[in-house]
């Protein structure tokens, strides 16, 4: 709802101090939704915001996938890529260290894969 969003921008300010301030704490932020924040699939916009709030890229992609495992309790089976874990990962066309936007940009996705299977595959045989 309209009232929802309009909420959400007046606390943006709060949230990127928010996460400042723990950041200089030594906490580790992580990426997540209880839904309603974003666009389902759109979750790498949530990666851009937090580097736009003082993350590092790489500390951005961490808080989506092997420190957001770590807080909910599944870092033994998913989040890092370990021998024994989920093969859960992407290839892109760029370097999201560099460009985090490459995240986002589905053209850039050149294979997906999900617990080893490929969800998208635009490899050409490579």
């Amino acid at each position: 709802p309209p009232y929802m969003r309009e909420r959400a921008l007046e606390l943006a300010d709060a949230h990127r101090l928010s996460i400042e301030m723990a950041l200089s704490m030594g906490v580790k932020v992580v990426a997540g939704t209880d839904a309603g924040g974003f666009v389902h699939g759109d979750n790498a916009r949530e990666i851009e915001l937090l580097v736009e709030a003082g993350l590092t890229n790489m500390q951005a992609i961490q808080a989506a996938t092997g420190w957001a495992a770590e807080c909910i309790g599944l870092d033994a089976d998913t989040g890092t890529l370990e021998p024994g874990k989920y093969a859960d990962l992407l290839v892109l066309d760029g370097d999201p260290l560099s460009e985090i936007g490459v995240l986002r940009d589905r053209d850039r996705l050149k294979l997906g894969l999900k617990g080893g299977d490929a969800f998208v595959d635009r490899m050409g045989g490579a």
